[in-house]
């Protein structure tokens, strides 16, 4: 059984990776600012190379951003113990 915040992370893996490649200058300072702001505090670690430092920072920032949107799907009236295609189901008829 997928966490409540599964669905939210997962996406924002998308939103992320189309606003870096495809977003206005303005959405990418924000994934920018997201990314200092939740992943800022990580340190690199030994042998780490820059990619995957910036990986680990970037999770950071989705991580963040599953468990914020992860209380909207109460908006759906989905139990946590519904099974998860139904909670994907509900999320893409509301809108």
């Amino acid at each position: 059984i997928a966490k409540p915040d599964t669905i939210p992370h997962e996406a924002s893996h998308y939103v992320v990776n189309v606003l870096k490649k495809f977003g206005t200058k303005s959405s990418k300072k924000l994934i920018e600012d997201g990314i200092k702001m939740f992943g800022g505090h990580l340190k690199r670690r030994k042998g780490q190379t820059k990619e995957k430092f910036r990986e680990r920072q970037e999770e950071e920032l989705i991580k963040a951003l599953g468990l914020y949107t992860a209380p909207k799907l109460k908006d759906f009236g989905v139990k946590s113990k519904q099974p998860l295609d139904f909670i994907q189901k509900q999320m893409f008829l509301e809108y």
